[in-house]
């Protein structure tokens, strides 16, 4: 709120950049994208050709299967961050890995008829921070040490401070 009260601010050359889900708009970030000067700029869920684009991109497939996009579609809410994650994670686990020709594969879930079915019953993380559990919960216990000093620091990370703090 400040940057935007200080008249002398005003008058500068200046970007600040501020991020926030839609659902977590608080009265003070409702009072200072309104306020003179500041363009609030929304971002819409991803669609379902979105999703299936970033599906190809990342599994390196020619045209992923439309009910998975869907599935995914609805799952993710169209969150590109939480569509990557989960797709790391699927990998990480064995839910979908590459026979010997290549070609991904979608684990078994029980019996299924249809290939939405099949998609239907993979497990999915109900938010982001489940998944980010999920895949650090994987890491060796130096790993998770390293993890979490890091998370410490901004965008460096100060390498002697953190061997400091993880010992």
């Amino acid at each position: 709120q400040y940057l935007v009260r200080d008249q002398t601010l005003r008058k500068l050359p200046l970007l600040c950049l501020a991020t926030c889900h839609s659902e977590s708009v608080s009265p003070e970030i409702e009072t200072l994208v309104t306020s003179p000067g500041v363009k609030n700029i929304t971002l819409k869920s991803l669609n379902v050709p979105a999703i299936s684009r970033i599906i190809s991109d990342m599994l390196a497939l020619k045209s992923p299967a439309r009910s998975l996009c869907r599935h995914l579609a609805r799952h993710s809410e169209g969150n590109p961050f939480y569509l990557a994650e989960y797709l790391h994670l699927s990998v990480e686990q064995g839910l979908f890995w590459r026979n010997e020709s290549g070609q991904w594969q979608i684990r078994e879930t029980g019996p299924q008829e249809h290939a939405a079915a099949q998609f239907a019953g993979l497990p999915l993380p109900s938010s982001l921070r489940d998944i980010i559990e999920q895949r650090l919960h994987g890491l060796p216990t130096l790993g998770l040490q390293l993890v979490k000093a890091a998370s410490l620091f901004e965008r460096e990370i100060d390498v002697p401070l953190l061997t400091a703090l993880t010992g």
